[in-house]
């Protein structure tokens, strides 16, 4: 008998009130924006306005890739790029 054992990638962690999800476990359709898989991440709420939360407080900072958005550009990112 043989047993295989798999380790699965965590989706996300936690460092101090950071916490940093890794978008490449959480599958989305081609041709998906940033507010389709920000939806996707569990704690993350996105309301009619693009605004994101968690445990009901405003996300201040977001960073994608180590860079980061300032409000009025995520805003309009989420709305309109594509994930690839």
């Amino acid at each position: 008998m043989e047993v295989v054992i798999k380790a699965a990638k965590a989706p996300l962690f936690i460092k101090g009130d950071t916490v940093e999800y890794d978008a490449t476990t959480f599958k989305v359709p081609p041709g998906s924006t940033v507010e389709d898989l920000l939806r996707r991440f569990p704690g993350i709420d996105v309301d009619a306005d693009g605004n994101i939360s968690t445990q009901g407080k405003d996300v201040k900072r977001l960073y994608v890739d180590g860079k980061h958005f300032s409000e009025m550009i995520l805003k309009v990112q989420q709305k309109t790029s594509e994930l690839k």
